[in-house]
């Protein structure tokens, strides 16, 4: 799992750097970033294994509570996790394999 910290130390910039130039080339913070590639992994995840629970799930994908995880989720998405499973399309689910 990536950090803005991690990255930091891999490019040697200081936070703020890190970010402006980021920012610059992608349009997002570093960490806003993360978050998303990390929301991303988790619906793909979720939609391969539909019986593991959203809390399972969070804790897969490092989440230390469901809360945060749904906070995140939903910053991302503008709905839940459980909004988005409940109204998946069924296209998507044919094609999740």
């Amino acid at each position: 799992m990536i950090t803005v910290n991690l990255l930091c130390n891999i490019f040697n910039m200081d936070r703020q750097s890190l970010n402006k130039t980021f920012f610059q080339h992608v349009k997002y913070t570093t960490k806003k970033f993360i978050i998303l590639v990390r929301i991303l992994n988790v619906v793909k995840f979720k939609m391969k294994h539909p019986s593991d629970s959203f809390t399972k799930v969070a804790y897969e994908f490092g989440y230390f509570d469901q809360a945060h995880f749904i906070y995140d989720f939903k910053r991302i998405s503008g709905i839940t996790p459980r909004q988005l499973f409940k109204e998946l399309p069924i296209f998507l689910l044919r094609h999740i394999k």
